[in-house]
């Protein structure tokens, strides 16, 4: 019995390091989650020395936001290297993004692909998303657009919208596939579902075309009335001239001149054009309101 009572003490006394680590790492990520940066950077940089990879990728979290510390992205870089080498997959990813852009680093896209590669391995979603980018644009590993419709899929069957758009768009396109709009239509849908612009303006394109689906000027407004509040340009082109012509919505020149207002300042010269015209035609009071909804719509699309 004493041997046994001896031995779990020394398994307790080993045990002791650990726990008192634990418990470190812990106390970081409640100071920082309660906003006292300070107090975490301290607490999380003694455990990163020790080798700690969630307090690794912290500190690379510290010093790309500057909280607690000095933002110093090539100390980021350091941290989440450290981590990244520890396979934690967050960190891999960051330093795929990293390499990518040249943050705190040397840019180089064969390391931002290889570290995409390891995240994106690991079901990493984003790492999927953007390992499916680099390989349709030929960066940092040769272009192949069946690889980047393989990761695209991937990632948009677990729901990521970015990757829904863009197989969307290969779809349409017949980019690394046969064309087939009817599966573009059904992935523009699932993105336009997550208030996906582009995607929700694509759809407004293809019924207010009557492409695949059946021509249909109320729907077209409605998506295009969708991508519109959701910042697309050429979304906010449309309903307005909708609102002009009266399509798919009840005639409002008041609108229009809104709308077009909304995207001239967006950077639409054409829009601006539209408005000019209408400024002619237009009553005094009623130009008045058309800029009070411009101002209003801007400033909320802009807050």
């Amino acid at each position: 019995m004493h041997k046994i009572q001896f031995f779990a003490a020394v398994l307790f006394l080993l045990f002791l390091p650990s726990l008192a680590l634990a418990d470190r790492v812990n106390e970081a990520l409640a100071a920082f989650d309660s906003g006292q940066y300070t107090k975490a950077y301290s607490l999380f940089l003694v455990e990163g020395e020790l080798g700690n990879p969630t307090a690794q990728l912290y500190l690379g979290s510290i010093y790309e936001e500057g909280l607690g510390a000095d933002p110093d992205l090539q100390e980021a870089a350091k941290w989440y290297l450290k981590a990244a080498q520890q396979g934690l997959v967050q960190a891999q990813f960051n330093m795929g993004v990293y390499y990518g852009s040249g943050q705190g680093v040397m840019q180089n896209d064969k390391e931002a692909a290889r570290w995409y590669r390891i995240a994106a391995d690991k079901g990493y979603t984003q790492a999927q998303y953007n390992l499916a980018g680099l390989y349709a644009e030929g960066r940092g590993l040769e272009k192949n657009e069946k690889e980047a419709i393989r990761w695209y899929r991937m990632a948009a069957e677990k729901g990521y919208f970015r990757a829904q758009y863009n197989l969307g768009v290969f779809y349409a396109n017949g980019q690394g596939v046969p064309r087939d709009i009817e599966e573009a239509v059904r992935w523009y849908r699932l993105a336009a579902a997550q208030q996906d612009g582009a995607a929700q303006y694509n759809l407004a394109v293809l019924y207010a075309t009557g492409q695949v689906v059946t021509k249909d000027e109320v729907k077209a407004a409605r998506w295009y009335r969708q991508s519109a509040e959701n910042g697309i340009v050429p979304a906010q082109f449309a309903l307005a001239s909708a609102y002009y012509k009266g399509e798919g919505v009840m005639r409002s020149p008041v609108d229009a001149y809104a709308w077009w207002g909304v995207a001239a300042l967006n950077g639409d010269v054409a829009a601006l054009g539209n408005m000019e015209e209408l400024d002619k035609e237009l009553q005094k009071d009623r130009i008045e309101a058309g800029r009070q909804m411009v101002k209003e719509i801007y400033l909320r699309l802009n807050p």
